[in-house]
Order: C-alpha cells, then sequence, then structure tokens
C-alpha cells in the first residue's frame, strides 16, 4: 500500500503530514496503547512513539496524553 503527502489546514497555515502517520495516529487512539497499536502495525514501540511525538511537533498540539496505564 503506498503512503503519500496531505495537507492539513492548521488555522491558515498549511502543514505536510504523511499518510502512514495519520493512519499510525488512528491505530493508537483506537488500541488506547502504544504497545498495543505497534504490535498490531507490526512497529517497534519506540518507533511508533517517535512518529507520534513528531507529528505532535509538526501541527504544534498534543494528540495523546500519555500515562502509564495507556495513551
Amino acid at each position: 500500500m503506498a503512503f503519500g503527502h496531505a495537507q492539513l489546514a492548521i488555522g491558515f497555515r498549511p502543514v505536510p503530514v504523511e499518510f502512514r502517520d495519520l493512519r499510525w495516529a488512528i491505530a493508537a487512539s483506537q488500541h488506547r496503547s502504544l504497545r498495543q497499536a505497534a504490535d498490531t502495525l507490526r512497529l517497534k514501540q519506540s518507533t511508533l512513539s517517535r512518529c507520534l511525538r513528531s507529528l505532535e511537533q509538526t501541527l504544534g498540539s498534543e494528540l495523546f496524553e500519555r500515562t502509564n496505564g495507556g495513551t
């Protein structure tokens, strides 16, 4: 499956993001656990976490509240 770029409009500023990053964020949200999402996506948890932090920085907003019990 090929993934490309998308541009989200945050206010009046377009923000380039990868479809893959959005897909991974959705998986983390659905599983409410980075570990479970990473297992489903067949990724290392550290890779998923790093990608989501980068996406949050790009968007300028925290997407996930990280706790010891999950996201």
